[in-house]
């Protein structure tokens, strides 16, 4: 029998990574329409964005994929924060790249340095692993 793409699993949860995606990018738009309507003059800090905002989706996607695929790990604590790990440091590694590109335009300078890696590494662990373990005790 033929599954639909929907159910395969890592597809599944890369759809609702997407969606929450969509849904933290909604909260940002609000945030920036609520500023325009109380006088921020002259804003041109959404220039450009239509590829952020894709950007932004498609690593979420990609995270609820990852996530998916390593879904069956969940059942021993170890095995969930590997999961939540792995999920937090693809959204996080792609919002840090695309923060990257976007600084980059405004700024010649390498913004890249040792300290931000470092404190990507350090979030993406300690973040991860929280993530993990929510996901256990909620699964538990």
């Amino acid at each position: 029998m033929m599954k639909k793409i929907a159910d395969i699993i890592p597809i599944r949860f890369g759809l609702y990574g997407a969606g929450i995606g969509m849904f933290l990018f909604s909260i940002g738009i609000f945030a920036w329409l609520l500023a325009l309507a109380f006088g921020v003059d002259k804003d041109a800090s959404m220039d450009g964005m239509l590829w952020g905002a894709l950007l932004y989706v498609l690593v979420f996607f990609v995270a609820g994929g990852v996530v998916g695929m390593l879904w069956e790990l969940r059942e021993k604590v170890i095995g969930a924060i590997i999961v939540g790990i792995a999920g937090t440091t693809v959204v996080l590694s792609g919002c840090f790249l695309m923060a990257i590109y976007y600084i980059k335009q405004e700024n010649e300078q390498n913004i890249v340095t040792t300290g931000s890696v470092l404190a990507l590494i350090a979030t993406c662990l300690i973040v991860g692993a929280i993530f993990g373990l929510i996901i256990k005790r909620i699964n538990d």
